[in-house]
């Protein structure tokens, strides 16, 4: 069948819907992968992917994914693409015969070699086994979509998913991936192809997928790749793998996030690829892209961390506007080579710079902790210590309490000191009460909970041992309180498990009363008795 005659071998319903789906622009993907062959996608019911090759304008093969067995309208819209784009492509005729003629023997070699590795049906007369290489690992990325996209369609055709319905579409990817995995120094123009196939794949899932099982599964995907990434030990393959890196990453990184793994792939194999400068270049061709300054420098330092020479770190330094994450990285790197001086500059200038964020300035607190722990200096460990347990965390209070073993009178000033700013801020902050709980301030916290009674069912156990009356009258108090507006069964729950609570704390008999003079001060509230009632350990 002449792929500019096909219509003569198709029937007229095949040929009518095929051009309808061509003029419609339902081919959604149309890639021409060799000389003479084509991929295409085309949007039905469902996705189909269409498979096509030529020799001499001639179809020799033609292979689709739907079930619908001859020529079908996937194809035949296909078959109108490919004409349209040959017909483009049409160039006016050359006479080689005195192209050839003035060429001498070397550049005769050169212009065959070149054609011979751009034209498959060249190739085919003279090197067969190089063709069928070719043409097998075709067919193999097209099984490959053929089978993930089988078992996402017989998903979403279920209507209603729940965690286990997507085990068969992410078993087909990670099948997949072993694949690629297998192939990636064999063969690894095909293997960056089914990668591509499994990470594209992925996404048609990601909207209805718990995101706790699609970060997992994307997690996992990441790891085969890096896995195979491992194996790239030869220069040659590196370059040929970094190639394809940066201009996946180029394509992709604009529009999708998750795609940032390509450059780090990358910058991963820049050891063995001697990459650097072309890794650099495609990370300026991103800030222009996307003017995202902040993740090229993200990216150029991890870089430089991996391959880049003591120079080249110092002037990258010297010229970015250091923000956040790029600070955290440089602190790290700078510890890691012993700059102890260089990391505290670095945490120094982050603490006054990104004072509104606590994260970032606990980060750089806790880094500049470790650089002073390690040379050996307490008196500054104990002042860093004090600012990051003025943020309340149970571990940075034990961190501080843990530098003053011996010193139990220093230590308590110290305390005290630490309090005292805390009830400087108004409103208190929420970690002042888990502070005064967690250095003994009992008389503190009693009168914490004093200027709001309900604080103490959060801390009554901690204040018992100490203060067991006032205790047992806060409890009365806040009971009687809520008693005198309570108005639903979800407010006489919460006043039995005061009661209950009152109970454990070794309160009986006052628990008891308090039961009995309920029942009798509100008679008309009956779900409240009953509630009440209920209440077996009484």
């Amino acid at each position: 069948m002449h792929i500019h005659q096909f219509e003569k071998n198709v029937s007229k319903v095949i040929l009518s819907r095929g051009k309808d789906y061509y003029n419609k622009n339902l081919i959604r993907e149309f890639k021409q992968i060799a000389q003479n062959a084509w991929r295409a996608k085309i949007l039905d019911t469902d996705e189909y992917f269409v498979y096509i090759e030529l020799k001499n304008d001639k179809i020799v093969e033609s292979y689709c994914t739907c079930p619908f067995d001859g020529t079908c309208k996937h194809e035949v819209a296909a078959y109108y693409a490919i004409r349209e784009s040959l017909i483009q492509s049409n160039v006016e005729a050359v006479d080689f015969m005195a192209f050839f003629n003035e060429k001498t023997k070397a550049e005769l070699v050169d212009v065959l070699v070149e054609i011979m590795e751009q034209y498959p049906s060249i190739q085919e007369r003279w090197i067969p086994t190089k063709v069928n290489v070719i043409k097998n690992a075709t067919h193999l990325i097209l099984q490959a979509e053929e089978k993930i996209l089988k078992s996402v369609n017989r998903l979403f055709k279920r209507g209603f998913w729940q965690a286990d319905d997507f085990e068969e579409p992410i078993e087909s990817i990670f099948e997949v991936m072993e694949q690629a995995q297998q192939l990636t120094n064999e063969d690894p123009l095909t293997a960056f192809a089914l990668f591509e196939v499994c990470f594209e794949r992925i996404s048609d899932i990601v909207d209805n997928c718990p995101s706790w099982l699609y970060e997992q599964t994307l997690e996992e995907m990441h790891r085969i790749f890096y896995d195979s990434l491992q194996t790239v030990q030869s220069n040659e393959q590196a370059i040929v793998w970094t190639k394809w890196l940066l201009v996946k990453f180029d394509q992709n990184v604009k529009v999708k996030k998750e795609y940032l793994f390509l450059m780090e792939a990358a910058i991963t194999l820049s050891p063995v690829s001697n990459m650097k400068y072309h890794i650099l270049e495609a990370l300026q061709h991103h800030t222009k892209k996307t003017g995202d300054k902040k993740l090229a420098y993200d990216l150029e330092f991890q870089l430089l961390k991996t391959v880049g020479a003591e120079s080249e770190i110092e002037s990258f330094y010297k010229k970015v506007d250091i923000h956040s994450t790029l600070r955290v990285q440089m602190i790290h790197f700078a510890i890691d080579r012993k700059q102890y001086a260089n990391a505290l500059t670095l945490c120094a200038e982050g603490i006054e710079q990104d004072a509104s964020s606590l994260h970032y300035r606990n980060q750089y607190l806790i880094s500049a902790f470790s650089i002073h722990q390690m040379m050996g200096n307490l008196p500054a460990q104990r002042t860093v210590a004090f600012e990051l347990a003025l943020g309340g965390q149970l571990d940075d209070i034990d961190r501080l309490k843990n530098l003053y073993d011996g010193e139990e009178e220093l230590l308590h000033d110290i305390l005290n000191d630490l309090i005292e700013i805390l009830e400087q801020q108004q409103p208190l902050p929420n970690h002042y009460p888990i502070l005064l709980e967690k250095t003994y301030q009992w008389d503190r916290l009693l009168k914490y909970c004093q200027q709001d009674i309900e604080r103490i069912l959060r801390f009554g156990h901690s204040l018992q041992p100490h203060y067991p009356q006032e205790v047992e009258i806060l409890h009365v108090q806040h009971i009687l309180a809520l008693a005198n507006v309570a108005s639903n069964r979800e407010h006489y729950s919460h006043l039995a498990s005061i009661i209950t609570c009152l109970q454990q704390l070794g309160y009986q008999d006052r628990a008891i009363e308090l039961k009995a003079y309920l029942i009798e001060t509100y008679p008309r509230k009956k779900a409240l008795h009953d509630i009440l009632n209920a209440l077996s350990i009484l």
